[in-house]
């Protein structure tokens, strides 16, 4: 009896070690449960069902851009202030 009661232990802690998510203060996670859409979750200490749920980690955060030369002011991915004396071009 021993037996059996440790190996479902040891089976708890694998189901728990795969099911547990930290997610940063700047993301959150999209849940997909059986292929669709099932909400937003974070930040924190997310339990995700293996196998059945897949999540994907999204940056909320501001991102800023480094350009030589220029001087530039960047929030949200929204340009909002540029001290340049031409037009931005994409490469």
């Amino acid at each position: 009896m021993i037996i059996i009661e440790t190996i479902f232990i040891v089976l708890v802690m694998v189901f728990l070690a795969f099911s547990v998510r930290v997610v940063a203060e700047q993301q959150r996670i999209a849940f997909f449960r059986l292929g669709r859409y099932a909400g937003l979750k974070g930040p924190g200490v997310i339990l995700v069902v293996p196998y059945m749920d897949r999540d994907c980690k999204i940056i909320i955060g501001d991102q800023g851009m480094f350009m030589a030369g220029k001087e530039s002011l960047w929030n949200s991915r929204c340009l909002l202030c540029s001290r340049t004396p031409f037009p931005l071009a994409r490469r």
